[in-house]
């Protein structure tokens, strides 16, 4: 027969286990929608993990401490769904793609005004 103590510190692993395991179907979730997969790229872009280094030195503590979120969100997604992370660089690749064309038109509207 178990101990009290063997069977909180079983009840304990289960719950860790429980945990974990909410927690990947969470990100799962998140990554299954492009609403969830555009935030989350957005928070990594936020997070500055596409960058390298820091012009300015004062913020550099800051932002070493957001590229470190942004880190463990990206770990997490490809540890849990690397393709939705594929997915997401192709779809901001589209958005981006649209976003050039617009401006590209918008600075040739603007040159025929010129004219």
């Amino acid at each position: 027969m178990k101990s009290k103590k063997e069977i909180l510190h079983d009840k304990i692993e289960e719950r860790s286990a429980q945990k974990a395991k909410r927690f990947r179907d969470d990100i799962l979730t998140i990554c299954k929608t492009p609403e969830g997969r555009r935030f989350i790229f957005w928070t990594l872009k936020e997070c500055g993990i596409f960058q390298t280094g820091f012009a300015d030195p004062e913020r550099l503590t800051y932002a070493e401490g957001m590229r470190e979120i942004g880190v463990k969100i990206f770990n997490h997604v490809m540890e849990y769904c690397p393709e939705k992370f594929i997915q997401m660089l192709k779809e901001n690749k589209a958005e981006v793609t649209i976003d050039k064309r617009l401006a590209e038109e918008l600075k040739a509207e603007n040159a025929e005004d010129l004219l």
